[in-house]
Order: C-alpha cells, then sequence, then structure tokens
C-alpha cells in the first residue's frame, strides 16, 4: 500500500505534467509564441481552412485570427490550470481538491469568453454537449459562420487532448454525438 502511494507522490509532483508551446497574452490578444512549433503551425492553418469552407462570407482574416486564438489559448489555460493527463487524471485531482480547473466545462467556458472577446462578425459560438446529466457529460464549443446553424458547425475540444484542441466538424465526431446546449445563449458574430 505504501508503493501505490508513493508512485501516486511521484505522479502528482510532475510525471503527468502537460508540457506545452509557450504562449504569452496581453489582454484579449496573443502577443507571440516563445519557439514557433511546425505542429501547432499547421493546426492552425488547418482550422482556418476549415473555417473557411464554413461559408464564402467568412472573412479571411478573421479565420486567421479565430485559428490562432483557438489553438494557442487552450496551451495558455493548460499553463494556468497547471494541467497534468490525461484528461481523467486531471478530473481526479480536480474531485480530490488538489487542482482547481480543468474539467471539460472549465475548458468550454474559458475558451468561449476569450473568443467572444476577439469581436470576430464572421462566426457566431454556441456551447455544445454530449450525455448531458449523466457522469460522462462533456462539453464543447462550437464555431459557424454568421447566422447558420448550430449542426453546420466544427467542434471546438480542449479537454479531449489535454489542450492540445480537437476540431472537426460536428457530424464527423466519432467520439461524441454533440448538442447544442440550450442553457447558454448562442453568441453572435
Amino acid at each position: 500500500m505504501r508503493r501505490v502511494w508513493v508512485l501516486l507522490f511521484v505522479i502528482v509532483l510532475g510525471g503527468c505534467s502537460v508540457k506545452q508551446t509557450k504562449v504569452e497574452f496581453s489582454d484579449k490578444n496573443i502577443v507571440f509564441l516563445k519557439k514557433v512549433d511546425k505542429k501547432v503551425e499547421n493546426k492552425v492553418i488547418s482550422l482556418t481552412r476549415a473555417l473557411r469552407s464554413l461559408s464564402p462570407r467568412v472573412n479571411e482574416k478573421e479565420a486567421k485570427v479565430f485559428s490562432q486564438a483557438a489553438v494557442l489559448y487552450p496551451r495558455y489555460l493548460a499553463e494556468q490550470y497547471e494541467l497534468v493527463s490525461p484528461p481523467y487524471f486531471q478530473n481526479f485531482l480536480i474531485t480530490l481538491g488538489i487542482k482547481e480547473r480543468g474539467l471539460c466545462y472549465h475548458w468550454a467556458s474559458d475558451l468561449i469568453a476569450y473568443l467572444k472577446d476577439q469581436e470576430l462578425k464572421s462566426f457566431d459560438l454556441y456551447r455544445a454537449v454530449v450525455n448531458e446529466g449523466s457522469m460522462r457529460e462533456h462539453h464543447g464549443v462550437v464555431v459557424t459562420a454568421k447566422d447558420r446553424p448550430f449542426s453546420e458547425g466544427i467542434i471546438l475540444d480542449a479537454w479531449r487532448n489535454s489542450s492540445d484542441i480537437y476540431f472537426g466538424k460536428l457530424k464527423e465526431d466519432k467520439d461524441y454525438a454533440w448538442i447544442e446546449n440550450k442553457k447558454y445563449k448562442v453568441i453572435r458574430g
């Protein structure tokens, strides 16, 4: 039993901490990456393309700003949450009172608030949920082109991969069957 406690102690103190590209912010804007990471850069490019595909009315510059924010802000949050991986272990530590934030709804709330602050006019933001009311409840953010329905959106899930944002068309998500969380107001661009 003593060995289990020692192992748990070692894991909690850093064995599973999440190492991410450092990101700094000033007010609501991303300032810079301390170290350029090609994987992160490619993710921003991919999300920009996906956002542009939502509608011909999507502004190209706004799509890029949105993509940078959606990819980089969760990395900043990982530092703020003192994130460990996998996500279920972070949840366990929160349940024990060792950590304060990092549940899926924290990620969704913080990400949607940050994206809202960008004041981008090309997009609407929705809260998404699966398994509402159950122990397996999970939250995310859905982005659509302005004035388009939830069902046409792209899911943004920062919790799933411990701050490495997952994104994809709602209908193509093989892990979750998302529905609009009507408890929250849609944020119109």
